[in-house]
């Protein structure tokens, strides 16, 4: 409760806002989370009574911002299990080799967009073979890099010259280059800002 009446825009007393996320979760734990990202990534401006109405509603509202290739990647993925190899994803999805990494690097750019980081270069003109983030205010930048690698093993480059310590480089190529990986790297981030908030 105390997290969803912190959010922007939370209003009415905690018990009432609390009522209405489980009401909307339907009581489910990762749908409470990903209401509460999806309140936080500005996708309710009118807060928990301008949320979906139930989890397939909410489901849909946070895709909304996946391409149709990308959707398709996903679902795909889902149906494979848990871990898979990239020319697993790209031969199951019938996608060629660029389009499967291009839809990877869109999705790992979704990810961090929902928690509040920016990029160096707009959508458009996004390389997809690597992805250059610029810090959320307040995050330790290197720290992320090496709690990363501590933690999940997963290897993020750094900003090189008057850039270190402002952004991170994030590879989407070889053992990068699938949902499985991007998925362990964003549930990585996650982890690490939770730890310091």
């Amino acid at each position: 409760l105390a997290l969803a009446t912190a959010l922007p825009g939370a209003s009415g007393d905690q018990r009432s806002v609390g009522v209405l996320l489980v009401q909307r979760s339907e009581g489910l734990p990762l749908f409470v989370a990903e209401y509460l990202a999806a309140w936080r990534a500005g996708d309710a401006p009118g807060g928990a009574a301008a949320m979906p109405q139930g989890v397939r509603s909410l489901l849909h509202s946070r895709l909304a911002a996946v391409d149709e290739a990308g959707q398709q990647l996903l679902t795909t993925a889902a149906v494979i299990g848990r871990s898979f190899d990239f020319e697993t994803l790209r031969a199951a999805s019938g996608r060629g080799e660029e389009e499967t990494v291009d839809c990877l690097e869109q999705l790992v750019r979704q990810g961090l967009k929902e928690m509040g980081f920016s990029f160096l270069v707009q959508d458009g003109y996004a390389c997809p073979l690597i992805t250059a983030t610029v810090g959320k205010p307040g995050v330790d930048l290197d720290g992320l890099a090496r709690f990363l690698r501590d933690e999940h093993g997963i290897l993020i480059a750094g900003g090189i010259g008057e850039l270190r310590g402002k952004l991170l480089r994030i590879g989407h190529m070889g053992k990068a280059a699938s949902d499985s990986y991007g998925h362990a790297f964003l549930a990585g981030v996650e982890a690490f800002l939770q730890r310091n908030p």
